[in-house]
């Protein structure tokens, strides 16, 4: 127990370095570690949330994907920029539907890290990514869109066509980049 006491004392030390070293070893320490960090984020220090979201991310398993999802409600972007890339981290299909809601958000790099984590769990990311296109005033069809490129699932060929239609030069660069990648080019039609 002194041992875990003394880890959690690193991780919220103020001092980045150590709290990083501290962040990579309190899994080993289990569920008592893990109930610990439950409770810290809950503090009304923003740093304190922010370094127990970064130390759950070293967790592999169910509780911790709960936990990174009620900090996707965290009111610093920080916070939800953290929970977001240890989601990514994991690459958990269960993670999708929580991170195409991220998608949503108001902060951009919590938006950037959202659709780069569901990249990061690929293939199963790709239904979800094509239902959230589709829906009507999309706040971040670009990354969406990006998502679907750099994953290259022939499943995306229809949507990344349509978004070719896009006013966005941005959409327009990805839709084209991800059918490149799937090997549709821009040879549309024979001459």
């Amino acid at each position: 127990m002194q041992d875990l006491i003394f880890c959690l004392s690193e991780l919220f030390s103020n001092d980045d370095d150590r709290a990083e070293l501290a962040a990579l070893q309190i899994s080993s320490f289990g569920d008592p570690a893990m109930l610990a960090l439950q409770e810290t984020m809950t503090s009304p220090n923003a740093d304190i949330r922010w370094w127990s979201v970064r130390a759950l991310a070293e967790f592999d398993n169910q509780a911790t994907n709960k936990l990174l999802f009620r900090s996707l409600e965290d009111s610093e972007p920080e916070v939800r920029q953290c929970a977001v890339q240890g989601l990514g981290t994991l690459s958990d299909p269960d993670s999708i539907p929580a991170l195409i809601i991220a998608l949503n958000d108001e902060d951009s790099l919590v938006v950037r890290l959202a659709a780069n984590a569901l990249i990061a769990i690929s293939e199963a990311s790709v239904l979800p990514l094509i239902r959230y296109i589709k829906t009507p005033d999309l706040p971040a069809k670009c990354e969406a869109i990006r998502a679907l490129a750099l994953i290259v699932d022939e499943r995306s060929v229809p949507t990344l066509f349509d978004a070719l239609d896009d006013d966005s030069i941005l959409i327009d660069y990805w839709a084209n980049e991800g059918l490149e990648r799937l090997g549709v080019g821009m040879t549309f039609f024979s001459p």
